[in-house]
């Protein structure tokens, strides 16, 4: 724990509908679109859905990135 998890978004293909793609230096994972009407849920939920996969709590803070991505960092320990 306590590595920065970058979420980007991936555009629809002929194939594939929207998707978010979480990665950290311990792994990645790709979700499909959770179909929220909010679109900055996308990328939370990609985080989460890392953080499930790694085993990991989630307790980030977000921000977007000037590239259009978003990276969350661990709360612990914020005040």
């Amino acid at each position: 724990m306590g590595q920065a998890i970058e979420v980007k978004y991936i555009s629809p293909t002929d194939i594939k509908g929207v998707r978010f793609k979480a990665t950290c230096q311990a792994g990645s994972i790709v979700i499909d679109d959770p179909s929220t009407s909010i679109h900055c849920a996308g990328y939370e939920e990609a985080a989460r859905a890392l953080c499930r996969k790694l085993g990991w709590p989630y307790s980030y803070i977000s921000g977007q990135l000037k590239n259009g991505n978003y990276a969350f960092v661990s709360a612990k320990g914020q005040k």
